[in-house]
C-alpha cells in the first residue's frame, strides 16, 4: 500500500483545492515558465482565445532570437515547449482543434530552429521536435482536422526546409494523410517544380546565365528536392503509376530507378511487371565493381514472389560471397530445408576464413559470431591487425576476452597503437586498452610467436616515448 506521504495525484488531491492554490502560488514565485503555464490553464477556462493569443504571443518572442544556445538553455526551452505540447493536447485541442494544429505546427518548426542553434546536442536531450509530431499524429488521426489544412502545413514546412531528406517526416505523413491529403500535397509540389522551371527559363531569357543548370545527380534527384517527394508520396500510397511516370523512358532501365519501380511494383502486387523491369536494367549491378545491393534485395523479393526459391538463393549467396555480407549468410541458412543449414554454416564459415580481404573477415567471423575462427585469424595477423579500424578491433577485443585472452590482447594493443599514432586525442581510450591488456596477462599461458607484455611495453615505450600523458596514467 502506498505511503499517505508520497507525492502523488490522491494525496495531493486529499489536501484540497485552497492549500494546493497557496502552494502552486509559492513554488511558482521566481519562475516564468511556470507562471506562464498557470496562466493559460486559466484562461483555458474562462477565455481560450486570450490563452491562444498568449500561446504565439511567447512563440514569437522565441522565434525571434537567434543566438547560440548551450546545453542548459537549449534544455530549458525544449522543457516548454514540452509542456505547451501537452497542454494543447491535452486541453486547447479538445476545444478547437484548428487551433491546436496550427499552434504545434509552429512548435514543430520553432523546435527545429531552437535545434539549429544548440551548441551541443547530446543523446537523450529532451527533444520538443520529436513530441511535436508525436501531438500532430494524435491529434489528426482521430479526422477532426481536414486533410487540406495537414497538406498545407506539410508543404510550408517542406518549402522552409527546401525539400530536403527527412524519413521521420515520411513516417508521420504514412499515419496522417489520407487519399485527399496526398492529393493535395502532391498537387502543391508539382506546382512548385513547374514555378521553378519557370523561374529558370525566364533567367535564361533576360541572359543572366549562358547555359540550362546541368540536370541533378540522379541519387541526389532520388533522396532530395520536390521531385523525391513526390517518389516518396507515390510509395506512401503505393501508387505505382505515378511513380513510374515521374521516371524519364530513358532512365527507367538504370539499376537505380529500375529498383525503385520493381519494389513499388511489388508492393502493389504487380508481380511479372516487377520482374519485367528487373530483367530489363542496364548492365549487372550483381557484378559491378560496387555491388548494387539494394538492387539485389529487390530480384531477391521478385525471385521469391514468382516462385523461383532456388534462384533467390543464388541470389543470397552472390551477395554473402561478394564481402562477407551477414544479413544474407543468414537469409541463405534460413531458407534452406531443415537441418541441412548447420552444415552450410560451417561450409561457408570456412569459406570467410579463406577471404581475401581479413579485415571483412574479421568484421564477419566478430558480428556473426564465430569465436573460434576469429580467434585463429587474430593470432595469424598479430601486429599485421594495426591499421584496421577501431570500431571493428574494440568489437574484436571485447568478443575474444572471455574465451580467447591473447586474441584479445592482440587487438587491445592494435589499437592502442593505432590511436597513439592517428588519434591522439583519444589517448584516454588508449590508457583503458592498455590496462585491459595488463589485466588479462594473468589468464595468458603462452604467447607463442607473439610479443610478451614486457616486450610489448619496452617497443611501446620506444615508438611513442612523446605521449607523456599516456604514460602517466598507464598501470606498467
Amino acid at each position: 500500500m502506498a505511503s499517505k506521504t508520497a507525492l502523488n495525484t490522491g494525496n495531493l488531491e486529499e489536501l484540497g483545492a485552497s492549500c494546493l492554490a497557496e502552494l502552486l502560488i509559492e513554488v511558482t514565485r521566481g519562475n516564468a515558465q511556470a507562471k506562464r503555464r498557470l496562466r493559460l490553464q486559466l484562461q483555458l477556462q474562462h477565455n481560450h482565445r486570450a490563452a491562444i493569443r498568449d500561446l504565439r504571443k511567447r512563440l514569437a518572442t522565441l522565434a525571434r532570437s537567434d543566438s547560440s544556445l548551450d546545453a542548459r538553455k537549449g534544455r530549458g526551452i525544449h522543457e516548454e515547449l514540452t509542456g505547451l505540447i501537452r497542454f494543447i493536447v491535452e486541453g486547447l485541442a479538445r476545444i478547437d482543434a484548428a487551433e491546436g494544429h496550427d499552434l504545434l505546427w509552429r512548435i514543430h518548426d520553432l523546435s527545429d530552429w531552437i535545434n539549429a542553434r544548440m551548441i551541443y546536442r547530446y543523446a537523450g536531450t529532451l527533444d520538443a521536435h520529436s513530441a511535436a509530431r508525436e501531438a500532430l499524429e494524435q491529434l489528426t488521426v482521430d479526422g477532426k482536422v481536414p486533410q487540406s489544412e495537414i497538406a498545407v502545413k506539410v508543404f510550408d514546412y517542406l518549402v522552409k526546409k527546401d525539400f530536403a531528406q527527412d524519413d521521420d517526416l515520411l513516417h508521420m505523413l504514412g499515419r496522417i494523410l489520407r487519399r485527399e491529403g496526398f492529393e493535395m500535397l502532391g498537387e502543391r509540389i508539382s506546382s512548385r517544380m513547374l514555378e521553378q522551371d519557370d523561374k529558370r527559363l525566364l533567367k535564361k531569357r533576360e541572359g543572366r546565365f549562358l547555359a540550362t543548370p546541368a540536370p541533378a545527380d540522379a541519387r541526389v534527384m532520388m533522396k532530395q528536392g520536390p521531385r523525391a517527394w513526390l517518389f516518396h508520396i507515390a510509395e506512401l500510397e503505393t501508387d505505382a503509376d505515378a511513380y513510374i511516370s515521374l521516371v524519364d523512358e530513358s532512365d527507367r532501365r538504370k539499376p537505380l530507378f529500375s529498383r525503385g519501380i520493381s519494389r513499388i511494383l511489388l508492393k502493389a502486387g504487380r508481380v511479372d511487371e516487377a520482374w519485367k523491369f528487373i530483367e530489363q536494367t542496364e548492365g549487372n549491378p550483381l557484378e559491378d565493381r560496387a555491388i548494387d545491393y539494394d538492387w539485389a534485395d529487390v530480384r531477391i523479393d521478385a525471385l521469391a514472389a514468382l516462385g523461383r526459391a532456388d534462384e533467390a538463393q543464388a541470389v543470397r549467396l552472390h551477395c554473402f560471397k561478394r564481402e562477407l555480407r551477414a544479413d544474407y549468410l543468414r537469409a541463405y541458412l534460413e531458407n534452406l530445408p531443415g537441418f541441412e543449414d548447420i552444415e552450410a554454416e560451417e561450409k561457408w564459415l570456412d569459406y570467410a576464413m579463406d577471404h581475401p580481404f581479413p579485415r571483412q573477415t574479421l568484421s564477419f567471423l566478430v558480428h556473426w559470431p564465430a569465436r573460434a575462427r576469429a580467434n585463429r585469424l587474430i593470432l595469424r595477423l598479430g601486429r599485421k591487425l594495426v591499421g584496421f579500424s577501431p570500431r571493428l578491433l574494440q568489437d574484436a577485443a571485447e568478443c575474444m576476452e572471455t574465451h580467447y585472452p591473447l586474441a584479445a590482447t592482440l587487438a587491445y594493443r592494435a589499437l592502442i597503437e593505432e590511436i597513439l599514432a592517428e588519434i591522439p586525442g583519444w589517448f584516454k581510450d588508449a590508457v583503458r586498452c592498455f590496462n585491459e591488456c595488463a589485466g588479462m596477462e594473468a589468464g595468458i599461458e603462452d604467447y607463442g610467436e607473439h610479443e610478451t607484455h614486457e616486450e610489448f611495453v619496452s617497443r611501446l615505450r620506444v615508438s611513442y616515448w612523446r605521449e607523456g600523458r599516456f604514460w602517466k596514467l598507464v598501470r606498467t
